[in-house]
Formats: structure tokens, sequence, C-alpha cells
């Protein structure tokens, strides 16, 4: 398990080396390097970081996570508000990210995510 971690930080700070001239946005820097760590846990295997499909199911996590609130939001203690004003209490925000989810799941794109051919 340490051997996997290392490897995953030399990648990683080989990326960031890279990349010194430009910006790295650090709040999405660590996702694939941290799901690789845990996937060769479970799966014996590894994500490039590059990995477009994986970074596109990365995004619809984030823009879900980003949706919630811990205290239920205004949606959960409000519901009547979707009908009233569905942008503007993010109702169409959080059905979007539902629907590229449920698009994602229905097709084999996710299976192959998360389930490369070796």
């Amino acid at each position: 398990m340490e051997e996997k971690i290392q490897e995953e930080t030399r990648d990683l700070i080989a990326i960031f080396k890279k990349q010194c001239s430009e910006s790295i946005w650090m709040h999405t820097a660590f996702d694939v390097s941290v799901l690789n760590v845990l996937w060769a846990m479970m799966a014996g295997e590894r994500f490039d970081i590059n990995d477009e499909r994986l970074l596109k199911l990365l995004k619809i996590i984030h823009d879900a996570f980003r949706l919630t609130d811990m205290s239920g939001g205004m949606l959960n203690q409000m519901p009547f508000l979707r009908f009233i004003a569905p942008e503007t209490c993010g109702y169409n925000k959080l059905v979007d990210v539902l629907l590229r989810m449920k698009q994602l799941q229905n097709t084999e794109e996710l299976f192959v995510i998360l389930m490369p051919e070796t």
C-alpha cells in the first residue's frame, strides 16, 4: 500500500513540475491520485492521470457535491420552490447533474471507466 502511495506521489510531483509555469487548481489537483490509491486497493489497477472519461466522471461528481448542502438545503426545506423559482433555488442545476449521472450510468462508459480492459 505504501508503495502505491509513493508511486502516485512521484507521478503527481512530476505533473506539478511540468505545469510549474501555469496555475494549478488545488481543489482538483489530487483527485485522480487519491482515486488511484483507493482503486489500487480495491481492483489492483490505476487510471491514467489524463483519462478524459475519468475526468468527466469526476466533474459530474464535483458538480453534485457543490450543489448539495449538508443542512438539507433550500430545496429540502421548501420543496415547493422548484415550481416557483427552479433556477433560483438550484433545482434546474440539480436536475442537470442527476441527468448527466444517469446518462453516464446508462451507458457502458461508466463500466469502462471503472473496469478498464487489461
